[in-house]
């Protein structure tokens, strides 16, 4: 059996999280306990500036020092 080919057994189990999965984001989408996409966007772009303030104040703490 070559690598691409899957066993029927592993199949059904795939087969049955992936079906837990979808059910699960169609109840969350039925109790609208969803998460918008703008939300999403809104989260990771204040990760993305506190990682950048955090690198930027590493930085200046290395400028002057040599790299070992």
């Amino acid at each position: 059996m070559s690598e691409t080919d899957t066993r029927p057994e592993e199949s059904d189990v795939y087969d049955t999280w992936f079906r837990e999965q979808v059910e699960k984001g169609l109840k969350s989408v039925r109790e609208e306990k969803m998460v918008t996409n703008e939300e999403v966007e809104a989260v990771f772009a204040s990760r993305k500036e506190s990682l950048r303030r955090m690198l930027k104040g590493k930085n200046r703490e290395m400028q002057g020092q040599p790299l070992e």
